[in-house]
C-alpha cells in the first residue's frame, strides 16, 4: 500500500497530494481490504453467535441420520449484549442535558445560567434529530461486540454524523491506537441514486466544492442495472454474507428484492502539512475517475471521523482490540451444545423403551388402546429399567460451573452474576460484591466517554455556525434551536438575543459530556445513592434538592422528574400551604394564637415558619447584645411562632422519613428558645432595676418618661413558663428517641444471634467441619 502512495522528492518537497490518482486509491482500499480478510472471517463468527447460529451443522447432523438431535441456540450472546446496550442507552437518557460547555458571553455572574439553558437546548436539537438513537445504538453495538465502533461526519458542514464498524472502516495494520497515528483510513459506504443525486444536484457547488459531476452521473446510471449493489460482495467478505444469512437474503430475495446501491468508498489521507484530504471513488476495479476530490478539506482527522475503542487491547495495536464477543465467544458456544445434550437427556431418558425380539415383530409391531388398557403386539418385550444417566452428579455440575464462568466473564456488562445465586448474603455482603461489580462496568464504560466527548465537541463546534440555512443538510434542527433560544431570551429581562449570543460564543475546546450518576452502571448507581443518602442529613440545601432530583430522574426520568421534585436551579413553586402559613405568621408574630390543624402539610409549614422566626432570632440576639429592653416587643410574638412551629415539628418527628429534617428544625427551635429564655430574663432584671430606682427617686425613668416600651410582668412569666414547658418536652422526646435506638440495636443484635445459631445448627447437621 505504502507504494501507491507518493512521497517527498528529493529535493524534500512535499507533494500536493499523497495519492495521485483515483486507480491508486482503488489499490490502496483493495489491498486494506484484502489484509483485512482474516480479521473479517473471525468478526463473522462472532456476529454468527450473537445472531443465534446453531451450535451443531443441521446438513451434517441429516447426513449422519440424526437429524433427531436437539440443535437450538439459547440465546446467551445476544442476551448479555441486550444487557450491557441498556448501560449505553443510560447515558443519552438518564442526563437532562448531554454536555457542559462555557461560553465567553456575558458577566461571569450570569454564565451559569446562559450555560444551563444552552446546554438544555441544545441537547433538545440533538434529540429531535430522528435517525439519532439508531445511528447511536448501531456504534454502541459495534463498540461492545468488537471493540470498535466509528463515527463518520458526510462533510465539513453537517452536524450529523453516520455510524459504522470494521467490516467496513479499513486502516493499515499495526496501527498504534490513537487516531493521530491514522495516516490513511478507507471506508466503504452505499449510497442510493437518490442520495447520491442530492449531493450534485446543484452542480456548480457541488463542482467548487470538489465533486465530479460526470463521474458521479456515471456511477448513478450504473447502479440501475445492479451491477454495483448491496449483493455484490467479494469472496473476503465475510461480514456481508454473515449479514445476508441473518437477513435471510440469500435464497429467493437474492438480486431479486435488493435496493439499488451503489458503493462509494471514501479516503482520508493525511498531508505532509498535517491537514486530512478526502476522496470518494466507486468501487469498481474499472474505475478511472474520482468522485469527490479535496485536498486538505480537513484541519485534522477528527472533522472526519472519531474511532471509539475498547481499550488498548493486550498489545496497543487497533486491530488487537477485542470486545465482548471475543469473551463470550467460546462459552456461549459450549453452553449451547451443553444445554441441548441435557435437552436431549430428559426427552429420551424419560422415554419408554421396548425392545422387539426380531425383525418380524419389529416389522408387526402395533400399539392398540383397548379401553382403560393398552395393548402391544407380540414379540414386543417393555424395557422396565431403563438405563438414564447420572445428570445431577455428572451434567449438571459442569453445566453449572460454565454457567458461572459465564456470568463472571460477563460481569462487566452487568450484575447477573450477582443477582442469580442461591446463597443468603447479607446486607454488607451485597454492598461489597454490588462495589465491585459496578468497577468493573464504570471501567468499562468511561473507555466510551473520551471518543464521545471528542464526538460531541466537533458536533457542537458545526451547529454553532451562525449562516446555518433551512435548506441545507441537518439546518432545519439548527434553525429551530435558533428560534427556541431566542423565545427564551423574550421571556425574561435582558437582551432577548442572549441565549443565542451565548450558543455562538461556547468554547468547545472546554466542553464536558454529562455522566449521568453511576456512569451508566445501575450497579454503580445504586451504590453512590446508598452511600449519598447516608450523608443526607449532612449535605447542604443544594445539595440536597441535587439529590433528590437525580433520585426522581432515575426513578421517573428526567422528563417526569418535576412532577416529584424540584429541578437544581429552580426556587420551589409556592402551594396552597405556603400561603396559610405565611398569612399564619401574622397572627402569631402579633401575639396570636393558632392551633395546628390536621391535613396540613407539616414540612411546608415548619419551612414556611421558620424562615419567618430566623431573622427574628438573629434580630433578638443582636439587641441582648445592645440594648435589652429592645426586646420586649419582640418576645411574644418569638414566642408564639415557636410554639406553632414546635407542634409541627412535633409531628414530623413521627415520619421515619422526615428523622433528618425534624431534627434540623428542632436544632432551631432550641435555639430560639434560648434566645428566648435568656432575653426574658434580661428583661426582668433591668424592669426591677428600674422599678427599683424609681422608687428611691420618686420618679419615674428619665428613658421610661421619653416612651420606652416596657412589658406586663405576667406576660414574662407566662413566655418562661411556656418555655420551660416545650424545653421539658423535647428533653422527654430527646430521652425517648434514644430508649428507642436502644431497644432498635438490641433487637437486631438478637436477630443477628438467631441467624448465627440457625446457621450453625444447619452446618452441623451437615456435618461440616469448619
Amino acid at each position: 500500500m505504502s507504494d501507491r502512495l507518493e512521497t517527498i522528492s528529493n529535493s524534500g518537497k512535499p507533494p500536493v497530494s499523497r495519492i495521485k490518482d483515483a486507480k491508486s486509491a482503488y489499490e490502496i482500499w483493495e489491498t486494506l481490504r484484502r489484509a483485512d480478510a482474516v480479521s473479517a472471517f473471525d468478526r463473522s463468527k462472532i456476529d454468527a453467535a450473537y445472531d443465534n447460529e446453531r451450535p451443531y451443522d443441521e446438513r451434517a447432523l441429516i447426513n449422519a441420520g440424526q437429524s433427531y438431535r436437539v440443535n437450538v441456540s439459547w440465546g446467551f450472546a445476544k442476551q448479555v449484549l441486550d444487557t450491557a446496550l441498556a448501560g449505553y442507552v443510560d447515558i443519552i437518557n438518564a442526563p437532562q442535558t448531554f454536555f457542559r460547555c462555557p461560553t465567553l458571553y456575558g458577566s461571569q455572574t450570569e454564565r451559569d445560567e446562559l450555560e444551563q439553558v444552552v446546554a438544555q437546548e441544545v441537547t433538545a436539537a440533538v434529540r429531535s434529530w430522528r435517525n439519532f438513537f439508531p445511528t447511536y445504538l448501531k456504534l454502541c453495538n459495534s463498540f461492545i461486540k468488537h471493540g470498535v465502533g466509528v463515527s463518520l461526519f458526510n462533510d465539513e458542514w453537517d452536524w450529523r454524523w453516520k455510524s459504522t464498524d470494521m467490516s467496513d472502516f479499513k486502516i493499515p495494520r499495526k496501527t498504534e491506537i490513537g487516531q493521530d497515528n491514522i495516516d490513511v483510513a478507507a471506508c466503504l459506504r452505499f449510497y442510493s441514486p437518490t442520495q447520491l443525486y442530492q449531493l450534485i444536484k446543484d452542480e456548480e457547488t457541488a463542482q467548487i466544492n470538489g465533486f465530479n459531476i460526470q463521474a458521479c452521473r456515471k456511477a448513478i446510471t450504473s447502479s440501475v442495472n445492479n451491477n454495483n449493489n448491496y449483493y455484490n460482495f467479494r469472496q473476503y467478505d465475510w461480514e456481508k454474507l454473515e449479514m445476508e444469512l441473518r437477513n435471510n437474503d440469500l435464497f429467493f430475495t437474492t438480486q431479486a428484492a435488493n435496493q439499488q446501491s451503489i458503493r462509494v468508498v471514501h479516503l482520508w489521507v493525511t498531508e505532509f502539512d498535517g491537514k486530512v484530504s478526502h476522496y470518494m471513488i466507486n468501487d469498481d476495479n474499472g474505475v478511472q475517475d474520482f468522485l469527490f476530490k479535496r485536498i486538505g478539506r480537513f484541519d485534522n482527522s477528527y472533522e472526519a471521523y472519531t474511532v471509539f475503542t475498547y481499550g488498548v487491547g493486550t498489545n496497543g495495536y487497533y486491530h488487537g482490540v477485542r470486545g465482548q464477543g471475543y469473551d463470550v465467544f467460546a462459552i456461549n458456544g459450549a453452553l449451547n451444545r451443553a444445554y441441548c445434550s441435557l435437552l436431549e437427556i430428559a426427552s429420551f431418558g424419560s422415554a419408554p423403551t421396548f425392545q422387539p425380539k426380531d425383525e418380524t415383530a419389529l416389522q408387526e409391531m402395533q400399539f392398540i388402546p383397548n379401553g382403560v388398557y393398552n395393548l402391544l403386539s407380540p414379540g414386543i418385550e417393555v424395557i422396565k429399567d431403563t438405563i438414564v444417566p447420572n445428570v445431577s452428579n455428572g451434567t449438571l455440575p459442569i453445566v453449572s460451573a460454565f454457567t458461572q464462568l459465564f456470568r463472571e466473564r460477563t460481569s462487566a456488562y452487568n450484575t447477573e452474576s450477582l443477582i442469580n445465586t442461591s446463597v443468603e448474603k447479607s446486607a454488607t455482603q451485597v454492598r461489597a460484591e454490588l462495589s465491585n461489580i459496578a468497577k468493573m462496568s464504570v471501567s468499562a464504560l468511561n473507555l466510551f466517554f473520551d471518543p464521545w466527548e471528542s464526538l460531541m465537541r466537533e458536533m457542537i463546534r458545526r451547529m454553532k455556525r451562525k449562516d446555518y440555512d433551512n435548506r441545507e443538510p441537518g439546518g432545519k434542527y439548527i434553525v429551530e434551536l435558533h428560534k427556541r433560544l431566542l423565545r427564551r431570551g423574550a421571556e425574561g429581562f435582558g437582551a432577548k438575543d442572549r441565549y443565542l449570543q451565548a450558543f455562538f460564543n461556547l468554547d468547545t475546546d472546554r466542553l464536558r459530556v454529562v455522566k449521568p450518576v453511576g456512569a451508566g452502571s445501575e450497579a454503580a448507581r445504586m451504590v453512590a445513592f446508598d452511600r449519598l443518602m447516608g450523608i443526607f442529613g449532612s449535605l447542604p440545601d443544594y445539595g440536597k434538592q441535587n439529590l433528590i432530583w437525580d433520585i426522581a430522574s432515575e426513578t421517573a426520568g428526567y422528563e417526569n422528574a418535576s412532577r416529584y421534585a424540584i429541578q437544581p436551579g429552580e426556587s420551589e413553586k409556592p402551594t396552597m400551604d405556603a400561603s396559610i402559613a405565611q398569612l399564619e405568621n401574622n397572627s402569631l408574630l402579633a401575639g396570636g394564637q393558632i392551633m395546628v390543624l390536621d391535613g396540613q402539610n407539616d414540612l411546608v409549614h415548619a419551612k414556611v415558619h421558620i424562615e419567618a422566626l430566623n431573622p427574628l432570632v438573629d434580630q433578638a440576639q443582636e439587641a441582648l447584645q445592645v440594648d435589652p429592653m429592645q426586646l420586649a416587643p419582640m418576645l411574644e410574638g418569638i414566642n408564639a411562632l415557636n410554639a406553632h412551629v414546635a407542634q409541627h415539628v412535633e409531628r414530623l418527628s413521627g415520619d421515619p422519613a422526615m428523622r433528618e429534617e425534624s431534627a434540623l428544625y428542632r436544632k432551631v427551635l432550641q435555639n430560639a428558645d434560648e434566645i428566648l429564655h435568656n432575653g426574658t430574663l434580661k428583661v426582668q432584671k433591668l424592669m426591677a432595676e428600674q422599678e427599683q430606682q424609681s422608687m428611691l427617686s420618686g420618679m419615674e425613668d428619665a428613658n421610661l418618661a421619653q416612651g420606652q416600651q416596657q412589658i406586663d410582668p405576667a406576660t414574662l412569666a407566662k413566655i418562661e413558663a411556656q418555655r420551660a414547658e416545650r424545653q421539658a418536652k423535647l428533653d422527654m422526646d430527646m430521652q425517648m428517641h434514644q430508649q428507642r435506638m436502644i431497644m432498635r440495636q438490641q433487637d437486631a443484635n438478637q436477630k443477628m444471634a438467631i441467624r448465627d445459631a440457625e446457621a450453625a445448627s444447619k452446618i452441623q447437621s451437615q456435618g461440616i467441619r469448619i
